[in-house]
């Protein structure tokens, strides 16, 4: 379970003096895994939906029972575009960053860039949530593991690979990303665990829960003045409006079929 803190934030410096207690935890550990991990990772939602990677959405919506099936069938629609220069966590990588439903969770090592993600651009909501992880050695796969092929069952953990910087919007995000494995849920199918029900990291997951009152515009303006704003964080769109539009119509195939699941 994770910890669950609640916060006013009317303008930015309450945001990182909010933060900072957490920062202060982590800063004599900083050094354990050089200068390319973080020690503290944050993600932001503008709601409070569980930290579940998209593509589960699209599972239970769709009633899928070969998720793995579905998931190689949406790399391949990826791959008509990018050819095969990536491998395969790559391509996914790039697929979630350009709104693709894929088994990952986006997390960020800039505190900024997860507040910017949980205020959103038009969202009239007065609040958001930022998620904090503490991270060990354990928490990261290696880099020869990133560059396999998607495995062809459920297997494997729940681990925080490093982007390769092959994309502008990874660089922008300070992104990392959360490889979500499959469990089996109460009726045997297939769904993503929520990480704040992984044991894994148990006393490691905050969450702050942020309450703007009437100050959003003015955090967002304030965001915007350090240079967080929709043209910096998202950057080029490309073709990949058509590659989203392909893999829902890949899901709206896999609902008719009716199989066991792996």
């Amino acid at each position: 379970m994770s910890e669950k803190i609640d916060v006013h934030v009317g303008c930015l410096n309450d945001y990182i003096q909010a933060i900072l207690p957490f920062q202060q935890r982590v800063l004599a550990q900083i050094h354990r895994f050089g200068t390319d991990r973080p020690a503290l990772v944050f993600r932001g939602d503008k709601s409070d939906r569980r930290l579940v990677a998209k593509i589960n959405d699209t599972i239970r919506q769709n009633t899928i029972k070969r998720p793995i099936s579905f998931e190689r069938d949406c790399l391949k629609a990826v791959r008509c575009t990018l050819g095969n220069r990536y491998s395969d966590w790559d391509a996914m990588v790039l697929a979630q960053h350009h709104g693709v439903r894929t088994r990952f969770l986006d997390w960020t090592s800039n505190s900024l860039v997860a507040l910017f993600f949980g205020i959103g651009e038009n969202d009239e909501r007065k609040g958001c949530n930022v998620w904090l992880l503490e991270t060990n050695d354990d928490d990261f796969d290696t880099d020869e593991a990133c560059q396999r092929p998607i495995p062809e069952g459920r297997t494997g953990r729940t681990v925080i690979i490093t982007p390769r910087q092959i994309d502008s919007r990874i660089l922008a995000q300070d992104s990392y990303m959360m490889r979500q494995v499959y469990v089996h849920d109460e009726e045997g199918n297939l769904q993503i665990e929520p990480v704040e029900e992984n044991d894994t990291f148990r006393g490691r997951i905050h969450c702050l829960s942020i309450d703007f009152g009437n100050a959003k515009e003015k955090v967002r303006e304030e965001l915007m003045q350090y240079g967080y704003s929709p043209v910096s964080i998202f950057q080029i769109e490309g073709s990949w409006g058509d590659i989203r539009n392909k893999c829902d119509t890949l899901a709206s195939q896999y609902s008719t079929i009716k199989s066991v699941a792996k």
